[in-house]
């Protein structure tokens, strides 16, 4: 706590009633505890020392910033050696052939821990603007009742935050009106965007959708005396049978009973288009999802891939049907094609990706 005298200059670091933040006023009297100050020479209110701590800072006089600045110059005197010593050092290691520099000179993409925070699920990073709506705020130095310093709050309902006053924060599902009033200073983080999804890497995440919703609608949940089998609406326990066709491009399930297994309760099929891409996973999915009833709209409109290791690929220029590999060379008789071959680039079109090779996404 720094110890006021009379005629000392003292600078307001936070609004309150009459007095504005960044404006200096004279102390005037000190009785006891109570300081009285100076605005214009017109006397304003008393101040108590525990609360006149809370909203002023002593304004320096001139000797007191001289002295400051040369014990700054004193402490910077060694190091002024010390980076004369590492340039030359520098200069040294720079006529070394063996080592690269490069890291060195490009711009760090890097992020201090203390840069990044979550909330609610979401990574945020560290920004020097302006709060919008959206961001996220931590609070330092508050004094309104309602907030915690350090603690995040979720930014709404205002375009920006304009001279420390907010219109709306959120603390879980909470709103806090506070408007025109001082809530202290606080740090902006602006939401950190996911990168797009690739057409390959969003034809990965549904393919495996399709696979679990395979294996979550022919679960067995039928008589424990059956032991196998997917119970029906009428409680018919039945087995689901699929037939792959890769040269119709169909896929068809046939729900069989389990006590006679010629008496088939529901079926369904999906034809893949002749402008789309087989895929044996999707396809079950969709003649699944139409034999039960279910939704199957997003297996139906599933991205369409670009060219990756294990599709099959029609070569238009030979008319033969060849499995893209790794980079290489390989023979006719093989029946693979160099992923980043002319063939497999510009005269070939995708015909089945069941088993490509997909990247996973980074973002999920």
């Amino acid at each position: 706590m720094a110890k006021f005298n009379v005629g000392d200059k003292v600078i307001c670091i936070k609004d309150y009633t009459h007095f504005t933040q960044g404006k200096v006023y004279k102390i005037q009297n000190i009785v006891g505890k109570i300081i009285t100050l100076l605005d214009n020479d017109i006397e304003q209110n008393d101040w108590y020392v525990e609360d006149f701590n809370k909203h002023f800072e002593i304004v320096p006089t001139k000797n007191q910033r001289i002295t400051a600045l040369e014990n700054e110059v004193a402490e910077l005197r060694p190091l002024k050696q010390e980076v004369a010593d590492l340039k030359l050092i520098v200069h040294e290691l720079r006529g070394r052939q063996d080592i690269d520099f490069s890291p060195l000179t490009e711009p760090s993409t890097i992020n201090t821990v203390e840069d990044i925070i979550e909330f609610e699920g979401q990574q945020y990073r560290k920004v020097e603007r302006e709060a919008h709506d959206g961001d996220v705020i931590v609070f330092y130095e508050s004094s309104h009742p309602q907030i915690t310093d350090g603690k995040p709050y979720k930014v709404f309902k205002g375009e920006n935050i304009e001279e420390n006053k907010l219109s709306h924060i959120a603390d879980s599902g909470t709103e806090y009106p506070v408007d025109g009033q001082y809530v202290g200073g606080y740090y902006v983080y602006e939401l950190i965007k996911p990168k797009p999804l690739t057409p390959n890497q969003q034809r990965a995440a549904i393919i495996e959708k399709a696979k679990k919703f395979v294996e979550t609608n022919t679960f067995y949940n039928g008589r424990a005396m059956a032991g196998i089998g997917v119970k029906l609406k009428g409680d018919m326990v039945c087995i689901p049978e699929f037939i792959v066709n890769d040269t119709k491009r169909t896929v068809v399930v046939l729900f069989k009973w389990v006590s006679n297994a010629r008496r088939i309760q529901s079926r369904g099929i999906a034809k893949c288009d002749p402008s789309d891409v087989f895929n044996e996973h999707i396809g079950k999915a969709i003649a699944l999802g139409r034999a039960l009833g279910l939704d199957v709209s997003e297996f139906e409109q599933a991205v369409q891939p670009t060219f990756a290791i294990g599709q099959i690929v029609y070569e238009t220029e030979d008319k033969t049907y060849r499995t893209i590999a790794e980079s290489g060379i390989y023979s006719e008789e093989s029946m693979l094609t160099a992923i980043d071959s002319r063939s497999a680039k510009e005269l070939s079109v995708i015909i089945n990706d069941t088993n490509a090779i997909y990247e996973v996404s980074s973002n999920e």
